[in-house]
């Protein structure tokens, strides 16, 4: 896949007026101006959000050189700003400053500041004309990769789950305390801890499990049937999950998945909705006219008896447990899905998941068996912890 925009003339430009005051520094006058031997300072996180973006407008458009990779370093770029010699360089805990052991202080200072600000501000001209319409024409064709957040979204899903199973079970304890009024009456103030805990839980946990189930859905897809070239993954990604259920499996034909399938609509439908949506029941059902001789009726008088506003604990163990039992059979059922269970591999690995073409057919190659798969999942993370900690 072609990763190379064609950067207009006029765009050059105005990056080039904007860096008017760097120039190029040749590897053979480095150790003239003291380099290597300099001072160094970090950047803040934040300054620069996307690192590589400063070395593809100082070496890919500015033709600076890159002195490349060393120990725990991705690259240095060496430069002149109004003829005082600085460097920047991508190590394993972020940006670094490079300048001058002869350097004044002050003039580092001053220098520093302009050179962050000249540089942001052509980055930012290389985002609008250039990076965002080659990005939009990328993810079009399916050359993108999507960050992995299996495990992100799965331990807040498990967190809670874990949170519930203590308060409806060893969480639950009743306190009780005589307590006097003002005018000499004594009752006995009860307090039970326990059910509300464990309704709190469990609503968190299920908006949660909804979340993972959004993203891993996106996350196996190049293991299904996904097609760069007709697939609109931008529009797959925004799309409710219901969508992206419809588009990894066939429910008209796969009569478990269409089962699955509504399982997982009821429990939508009977706790996540209302819940998110403030304890409103869905077709007006939260709301009372009212009736001489009979008081406040609720709008859907028969649906009203499956009501989480009847009842005291909106969410009980039980509905916790078939909740789970739910939520447990699409695990189990991912897990040995045919092709699917590939991608369930990938993603707990936690790798970032790519769906060009190029990446479908190695994946391809090496969908023969779990075994096989796993090994090959192991060799790829290995060898991005290699890359992510800079061991070259």
């Amino acid at each position: 896949m072609s990763t190379t925009p064609r950067l207009a003339s006029l765009t050059k430009d105005k990056i080039k007026l904007r860096m008017k005051h760097f120039s190029r520094i040749e590897e053979n006058e480095l150790k003239k101006i003291s380099f290597p031997y300099a001072n160094r300072e970090p950047l803040k996180r934040g300054i620069f959000p996307v690192p590589m973006l400063v070395r593809y407008l100082l070496v890919n458009i500015l033709n600076f050189i890159d002195l490349g990779r060393q120990e725990k370093t991705m690259w240095i770029v060496p430069f002149y700003y109004e003829k005082l010699p600085f460097m920047i360089s991508f190590e394993k805990f972020g940006l670094r400053f490079y300048y001058a052991l002869y350097a004044k202080p002050e003039e580092v200072r001053e220098a520093k500041k302009r050179i962050i600000s000249e540089i942001d501000m052509a980055i930012k001209i290389l985002e609008k004309e250039l990076l965002m319409p080659f990005g939009k024409r990328q993810i079009e064709k399916g050359n993108v990769t999507l960050e992995n957040n299996y495990h992100r979204l799965r331990n807040m899903y498990e967190f809670f789950r874990e949170q519930s199973e203590y308060w409806y079970g060893e969480g639950q304890k009743r306190e009780e305390e005589e307590v006097q009024t003002s005018n000499g009456h004594e009752y006995t103030s009860i307090r039970i801890f326990g059910p509300n805990e464990g309704f709190y839980n469990t609503s968190a946990m299920i908006n949660a499990f909804y979340s993972w189930l959004e993203h891993v859905l996106i996350l196996v897809l190049p293991f299904t049937s996904f097609d760069p070239g007709t697939d609109d993954l931008l529009d797959l990604v925004k799309s409710h999950w219901p969508v992206k259920f419809k588009r990894v499996f066939d429910i008209n034909q796969d009569k478990e998945a269409k089962e699955i399938y509504d399982n997982l609509v009821n429990v939508k439908d009977q706790y996540r909705n209302p819940i998110l949506h403030g304890l409103f029941e869905k077709g007006g059902g939260s709301l009372f006219f009212h009736l001489q001789g009979a008081g406040a009726i609720p709008l859907i008088p028969r649906e009203f008896g499956d009501s989480l506003l009847l009842r005291i604990i909106p969410v009980e163990e039980k509905d916790f447990t078939e909740v789970c039992d739910v939520f447990d059979r699409f695990d189990e059922w991912m897990k040995r899905k045919e092709k699917v269970n590939y991608g369930m591999i990938y993603a707990e690995s936690g790798l970032s998941v790519p769906f060009d073409k190029k990446s479908l057919e190695k994946f391809e190659k090496h969908m023969t068996s779990e075994d096989n798969f796993s090994q090959f999942v192991e060799d790829e993370g290995r060898f991005q912890t290699m890359y992510d900690n800079m061991d070259w």
